[in-house]
């Protein structure tokens, strides 16, 4: 029995001694040099610097690359987790194990984190990424070039803004340029809209989330790029400048594939965004309008359309009155004036579309916008409807503003306007069902 305990005792410090010179087999003879916007990080002279390990990755001190990134970083001895933290975001590491916790979500890791002479290492690229920093590995020079997210949405800034507003930027630094926006109203990617306009003049949507600004869209004239792309840029000119558009977005493991009727037009910026340019149609494909994402919160976006809810509804239908006016006003019109009652009765349309699966601007029973003004006791003298379907609320607007009849519409002399939106029902042909309706009374 001593024996074998004896023995159990030596085999366990042989596994442990061979553990160790398994992990300090991972120092590389070149160790690689670690660059942090442009700038060489500097390990003290009794800390040991980055490593390669078995699988070929980086590896570098969790503390190390915590203060490089502006990210805080805490040690459990009892389960041997480093946990760094960022403005809600948070991820978490177990010394030697496969998996990562990233915001909640387990992520496979191509390496995992060691331990070496006391210190923790981690993935350098995995660590980088989980802040939305970008990691190029230079192998000529052995360098690895990690930019912020903070240098990123700086660039991106330069790239496209809105009289000084742009992706990354705090919530603090809006109110304090703008001060509170005139409406909040829900995104179907999940953050909230802020919306800002001078009686519809400037118009702007600012996405916002945990305190940063994450989106933007605007129809205005104001916003500026560092390119030579403005509101009135051709598609052709912006291809010249630009190259290429991205034919599809990932997001998880799917490729949700662009449309391809060209009446927008999506890039990813400066290694940080996802901007979309849409055009008018009907004036040589010039720019119209543009809207810019962060990369997490485009890719995270649920399908085409996000998560639909009765909130969302209420969302779509308040941003298509905003983006009617929008136009109007920057087309030197007036704009429209909301009616409850006209809003009622494109409402129960959309409902109705909804319920028995159709898609028309006659009833299955031959009532038209008429029939439905007058069924609500509206005396009107003119009306007219747009329709849409399984299209946010922005990209309806813009969809049928390249529409002859529904740009019509849009653009009248009618004075009232009301939009209604519904939900499609389970297993139906479409998830959401927008309708706008005009009118003018005797």
């Amino acid at each position: 029995m001593t024996k074998r305990k004896r023995m159990g005792v030596i085999i366990c410090v042989m596994v442990l001694f061979m553990s160790l010179t398994a992990a300090l087999s991972t120092v590389s003879a070149q160790a690689p040099s670690i660059w942090v916007d442009g700038k060489p990080l500097v390990l003290p002279v009794d800390e040991r610097g980055p490593v390669i390990s078995r699988e070929g990755r980086v590896l570098v001190p969790a503390r190390w690359i915590a203060e490089a990134l502006d990210v805080t970083v805490s040690w459990d001895p009892v389960t041997r987790q480093a946990t760094f933290e960022e403005d809600g975001n948070r991820t978490v590491l177990t010394l030697d194990a496969g998996e990562a916790s990233l915001n909640g979500n387990i992520i496979t890791l191509d390496s995992p984190a060691v331990s070496l002479e006391g210190r923790t290492f981690v993935p350098v690229r995995f660590i980088s990424e989980a802040f939305d920093a970008r990691v190029v590995w230079q192998p000529e020079t052995r360098r690895v070039e990690i930019t912020s997210f903070q240098q990123l949405t700086a660039r991106l800034k330069e790239t496209i803004s809105f009289q000084g507003i742009g992706l990354g930027d705090s919530t603090a630094r809006v109110i304090r340029l703008w001060g509170e926006p005139r409406e909040t109203i829900s995104s179907e990617y999940g953050f909230d809209w802020w919306v800002y306009h001078q009686k519809y003049e400037d118009y702007v949507q600012v996405g916002v989330e945990q305190g940063m600004v994450v989106a933007m869209y605007t129809n205005s004239n104001h916003w500026t790029s560092s390119e030579p792309i403005h509101q009135q840029t051709s598609r052709l000119e912006l291809t010249r400048y630009l190259g290429e558009p991205l034919e599809w977005v990932l997001r998880g493991q799917t490729r949700y594939m662009r449309n391809e009727e060209k009446e927008s037009d999506l890039y990813f910026l400066q290694d940080v965004a996802y901007v979309e340019f849409y055009y008018d149609v009907h004036e040589e494909q010039q720019i119209t309008a543009v809207k810019w994402v962060l990369k997490n919160q485009e890719e995270s976006l649920d399908g085409f359309l996000g998560k639909m809810s009765e909130v969302m509804v209420e969302s779509y239908e308040q941003q298509l009155f905003l983006l009617a006016n929008a136009v109007r006003v920057r087309m030197g019109l007036k704009p429209f004036e909301w009616h409850d009652q006209v809003s009622k009765v494109a409402r129960r349309h959309s409902q109705d579309m909804g319920r028995r699966d159709y898609f028309d601007h006659v009833t299955p029973e031959g009532k038209n916008i008429l029939d439905r003004m007058y069924a609500e006791g509206l005396r009107v003298s003119v009306a007219a409807e747009n329709i849409a379907a399984n299209l946010s609320a922005i990209d309806a607007h813009e969809a049928l503003m390249n529409s002859p009849g529904h740009r019509v519409n849009l653009l009248s002399d009618m004075p009232y306007m009301g939009t209604g939106t519904s939900l499609g029902h389970e297993g139906g042909t479409f998830e959401i069902y927008h309708t706008q309706n005009f009118a003018s009374f005797y």
